[in-house]
């Protein structure tokens, strides 16, 4: 029944980015895109210099920063175990991003049979059901967009007030939703986070959106009543059509401190993820570079007491 809801909700977001496509192309046309105060192209990032900056947080912090090379066999098993359905229309463009997310996911969270694990902002993501038929895991799908509460395998709530015991899960994971997640929602996950994992359990946020300058993004025609009073402080602010949702929020080195919290019980552990590209030769350019933006994750540990 979950598969089949999931293939509805994924044909009426196809007709709705139709629409949206629509819409989007008329309004880059307009006098109010060409003179709108925040239609600017997003800085070149430097990357060296933003892990040299992680790298400098990371050791004031005495936080591990390791480098995640993939491994191409160890990827491919993986791929073939969650090959997704034919018939699915799940991130058609960009599969080969989703799949390395979700693979760098459960790499990192190690779960086993019979753990229980939540994937955070799943929406109508396939990998919570091939999870529990493939791994053999009790598995959970959360989302602001779902009905209020706890209905079987579906958990709608804001992934900062989630209704779950203390110590409930195993594991957690965020592919590219965690950059969507506005204001304090953020650090108040991780909190959230330290509250609802079992000791030994891990959360794994995949990619983690980082850049030399902190930027927040949103798109002016889903978010048609922006304020700036609502970015983050000292934030260069972008106005981006066709941005993937509402808002999304790039880290620079220094606000990593938001979700770095020391105090809580927790443990983090930095990832740059390198060898991507050698496990797909031969994709699209825009394949590769949705791909590429997978730089980065970070796992998050509480340890055993």
């Amino acid at each position: 029944m979950a598969s089949d809801m999931s293939l509805a909700r994924q044909i009426r977001q196809k007709i709705g980015s139709i629409a949206y496509q629509a819409r989007a192309n008329q309004f880059k046309h307009s006098q109010e895109w060409l003179s709108h105060r925040h239609n600017k192209h997003f800085p070149k990032i430097d990357w060296k210099s933003v892990h040299d900056g992680i790298a400098a947080e990371c050791r004031q912090r005495d936080i591990p920063l390791e480098e995640l090379t993939v491994d191409k066999e160890d990827f491919n098993a993986f791929a073939r175990r969650f090959r997704l359905p034919s018939f699915s229309l799940y991130a058609r463009r960009c599969r080969e991003k989703k799949m390395m997310e979700h693979y760098i996911a459960f790499l990192l969270m190690g779960l086993t049979p019979g753990n229980r694990y939540i994937d955070i902002a799943s929406e109508s993501s396939p990998f919570p059901d091939l999870a529990r038929e493939k791994l053999g895991l009790e598995t959970y799908s959360q989302d602001l967009t779902y009905a209020p509460g706890f209905h079987g395998n579906r958990i709608g709530s804001s992934a900062d007030r989630l209704p779950i015991d203390d110590n409930w899960i195993h594991g957690a994971s965020l592919q590219c939703a965690f950059e969507h997640f506005q204001g304090d929602i953020d650090s108040n996950f991780i909190r959230e986070i330290a509250r609802v994992l079992k000791p030994g359990g891990r959360c794994v946020i995949v990619p983690l959106y980082m850049s030399q300058k902190a930027v927040n993004l949103y798109d002016p025609l889903l978010y048609t009543n922006w304020d700036d009073i609502k970015a983050d402080p000292e934030t260069e602010i972008i106005a981006e059509i066709a941005l993937g949702g509402h808002f999304e929020r790039f880290y620079s080195p220094e606000t990593l401190q938001r979700i770095l919290i020391s105090g809580i019980g927790l443990h983090y552990r930095m990832y740059h993820i390198t060898g991507k590209e050698a496990v797909f030769p031969g994709i699209t350019p825009y394949a590769l570079e949705q791909l590429n933006r997978v730089r980065y994750a970070l796992a998050i540990e509480k340890p055993q007491r």
